[in-house]
């Protein structure tokens, strides 16, 4: 048999918990989607065995106010599993929560553990997130009270 590298067999516990076959696209890739419309995106990083996970927490063009980034870095300081933390990708300008799994120092199980709880976590991150959207007869409403 021959040996695998540890980011293979990370990958090959993935493809066995999930009961389907993971593998890294040709950009070094691999897109899973979970329930509740959690997407996590693993990458290989670059002449490693590392492997970032990252899953958006924000909306494409959602305003990235100060009430926003602060909840955010709150989060980071208190509330974050250990190994994840929240970033701002820039290519999108969102909010994701992202973790960095050293393959070579990292077992099967606690990968598997880190990526379930990302997965439970995501949506509970996002509602606390949402811009709170209020309808625009409300809006009205205030404007002509001071009218």
């Amino acid at each position: 048999m021959l040996d695998q590298s540890p980011l293979s067999q990370l990958l090959n516990a993935l493809s066995d918990a999930l009961g389907q076959a993971v593998g890294m696209d040709e950009h070094d890739e691999c897109v899973i989607e979970f329930d509740e419309a959690v997407e996590v995106v693993l990458a290989q990083v670059p002449d490693t065995q590392v492997l970032s996970l990252r899953s958006a927490l924000t909306t494409a063009g959602q305003p990235l106010e100060r009430d926003l980034l602060q909840k955010a870095l709150a989060f980071n300081y208190t509330d974050m599993p250990p190994g994840c933390a929240i970033a701002l990708d820039q290519a999108s300008q969102q909010l994701v929560m992202v973790a960095l799994v050293d393959a070579d120092r990292t077992c099967a199980d606690d990968f598997l553990t880190l990526l379930s709880g990302m997965v439970e976590l995501v949506p509970q991150l996002r509602e606390s997130f949402e811009t709170p959207r209020y309808p625009a007869e409300s809006a009205m409403e205030g404007i002509g009270a001071w009218a």
